[in-house]
């Protein structure tokens, strides 16, 4: 979904969405697992977070 919308900012709602079935109401930390593991993967400034928004994959 980030190299999909590179450039862009990306919500973690937006990643909610896109990831979890409608009728769950899972506060999970999935999202920020991921992110974690690619940044140990690619580098930490290859996702930039923006506090409060969401993510960044620059181009």
């Amino acid at each position: 979904m980030l190299a999909l919308q590179r450039g862009g900012l990306v919500t973690r709602t937006y990643l909610y969405e896109h990831i979890f079935d409608e009728n769950d109401d899972s506060l999970s930390n999935l999202i920020e697992v991921h992110v974690s593991n690619i940044r140990k993967k690619l580098g930490k400034d290859f996702i930039k977070t923006r506090r409060g928004q969401g993510y960044i994959v620059d181009d």
